[in-house]
């Protein structure tokens, strides 16, 4: 089945309203979060471009909005880009996979790199922000990682386990999982 534009344009505002509404859900548990995890799922289901989008939007919309005050504009758009980044993640894993389901071992693996990505890039917005030097900015990288630590396991756990369930239950739906939306060739 085949998306009209305003249909591809529904989706990724239901994804951004979905990933922002999860953010808050979850606000109030350090270091859990699904809002990789719905944006990842954005890039599989509607494509490459349309997953950044939606990653950008939800994490943008949460950030300016935050229980926890405003985020500053370098880590503002470090925070964007990360999440826009697991969007564009997920649809270069369903564009380079020729079936329609993708393995748990590579869900597994996508969780792991986009939430290192995304801890790394936000950790490194600081430099600037802070006028931190390399030093310091090795520094905060080490007193941050038992915090790294339990985001990136608790967000592989997510891929591992709540991303196969929802993929399965979403490609029951018409526009899930089309060659359209994913960029593949027939």
């Amino acid at each position: 089945m085949r998306n009209t534009p305003i249909q591809k344009l529904t989706f990724m505002g239901l994804f951004s309203a979905c990933g922002t509404a999860l953010g808050f859900a979850f606000a109030p548990i350090p270091n859990l979060e699904f809002v990789t995890a719905s944006n990842f799922i954005a890039g599989v289901l509607l494509g490459v471009w349309e997953g950044f989008a939606v990653g950008v939007v939800s994490e943008t919309l949460y950030s300016l909005f935050s229980p926890f005050g405003f985020a500053g504009i370098p880590l503002l758009f470090a925070q964007a880009m990360g999440m826009g980044f697991a969007g564009v993640f997920g649809g270069l894993v369903r564009k380079s996979l020729s079936s329609r389901s993708i393995p748990i071992a590579v869900l597994g693996a996508a969780g792991f790199v986009a939430t290192l990505f995304f801890d790394f890039i936000t950790t490194l917005s600081f430099l600037p922000a802070m006028g931190l030097s390399v030093k310091a900015f090795l520094k905060s990288l080490w007193f941050g990682l038992p915090f790294y630590a339990i985001h990136i396991i608790s967000n592989t756990l997510i891929f591992l386990t709540v991303v196969p369930a929802v993929l399965s239950t979403l490609k029951k739906f018409p526009f899930a999982l089309s060659r359209q939306n994913t960029g593949t060739k027939p």
